[in-house]
């Protein structure tokens, strides 16, 4: 089975330190299973209670089983899931052999790869998380980096921009990419439609209606 995403919600470093606190509490808890398992195989002859004892183990196991499990449904690191499963797998071979009753070398082999795959699972959380914080150091160095670019060139002569103008645009509201066409109306503010042509002598005439465009 795959993880389905975020847990609890917060942010996917909350997520993984959620597992890590999980998969610590795990390792140590079975830590604890073995060290009982062994007491119990050590009087195993004179034990009245082994076969029911050995019974309290296995539960204790296929509840670690569950729990991790759990965690494994809120996932959201597609890596985590197959060192996940091969824990569960683990957990589930000792738990077999405690309800037989069994105790002997076989279960403590059992017990012991449970433990190691727990730790890989907290190396694992570990180096995402730390990976996690470089890219999130990284994403604020480039932006501070493209903030002070900003800054910079806004300081430059020339490229501040008036209120009201857009990026791309002149003074003037136009686009740049037009070129200037003639202004309407002559320089005392005759109405456009009053064309005129210049002569020789530096003075306007204006154009009989007949020949204005």
């Amino acid at each position: 089975a795959s993880g389905g995403g975020q847990g609890e919600g917060g942010t996917p470093q909350d997520d993984l330190m959620r597992q890590l606190m999980a998969f610590l509490r795990m390792r140590q808890q079975e830590a604890n299973l073995r060290d009982r398992t062994r007491m119990l195989e050590e009087r195993r002859a004179t034990d009245e209670k082994y076969a029911e004892t050995a019974k309290e183990l296995a539960s204790s196991q296929k509840k670690l089983r569950e729990d991790l499990r759990r965690v494994q449904k809120e996932n959201g690191v597609p890596q985590l899931n197959q060192p996940i499963e091969e824990t569960q797998t683990a957990m589930q071979e000792v738990e077999s052999l405690l309800a037989k009753p069994q105790t002997d070398a076989a279960a403590d082999r059992g017990q012991v790869k449970t433990i190691e795959l727990l730790t890989d699972l907290i190396n694992l959380v570990n180096e995402q998380s730390q990976r996690n914080q470089q890219s999130q150091s990284s994403a604020r160095q480039e932006m501070e980096f493209l903030m002070q670019m900003v800054q910079q060139q806004q300081q430059q002569p020339g490229m501040g921009m008036e209120p009201g103008q857009k990026p791309g645009g002149n003074l003037a509201g136009g686009a740049t990419d037009r070129r200037s066409g003639p202004l309407a109306g002559d320089a005392r503010g005759g109405k456009p439609d009053a064309r005129g042509v210049t002569g020789s002598s530096g003075q306007t005439r204006v154009l009989p209606t007949e020949f204005r465009e």
